[in-house]
């Protein structure tokens, strides 16, 4: 199965250079289609990555039954993503809104000393955008209504991964 595994320097440039190496990976997947909501995903996960970690990125993009899946991990498993009140002035504070509103699933890892966000994106879409029926393995909502409760606790940090298991981590942490 054709993967994209990439480790980036944790500077100013690596959103550039992950949505370089994403536009390839798609085209080679015959996933072009898909190319505007990954990259802008993928900008928002590594942004934060650069923002808020330490140490390189490491970026892992694949396929499999029918769900693309972007793995970003950054070395700092101690925090996990959490979501922001902002306000209409804010520049940031909306990167959770725009995950759940891309994604048909979206959660986080820890790997040892790494944290794993990843976001899957189904790889057909019915004419609203929803996953198509067939597509969606795990029977959860496609509009990843249910992500956040499992990703968010009340306190507004990380619990941990969504889903229930088969949730692979990405391989070079």
């Amino acid at each position: 199965m054709p993967r994209l595994n990439t480790v980036l320097p944790n500077d100013l440039a690596a959103p550039g250079k992950i949505r370089q190496s994403l536009t390839a990976f798609l085209a080679s997947v015959n996933l072009s289609q898909l190319t505007d909501d990954v990259l802008l995903l993928a900008t928002e996960l590594v942004t934060n990555a650069v923002r808020h970690a330490r140490g390189p990125i490491n970026v892992c993009a694949y396929v499999r039954d029918g769900v693309l899946r972007l793995e970003v991990g950054d070395a700092s498993a101690e925090v996990g993503p959490a979501r922001r009140r902002a306000s209409s002035q804010d520049d940031g504070g909306r990167g959770i809104e725009l995950v759940e509103r891309l994604s048909s699933r979206w959660g986080w890892d820890v790997v040892g000393a790494t944290k794993v966000v990843w976001v899957e994106l189904p790889t057909r879409l019915t004419q609203r955008g929803a996953p198509a029926p067939e597509d969606s393995a795990d029977g959860d909502s496609a509009d990843g209504d249910s992500a956040i409760a499992y990703a968010v606790g009340p306190d507004g940090r990380g619990t941990g991964s969504v889903g229930e298991g088969g949730d692979e981590p990405a391989d070079e942490p």
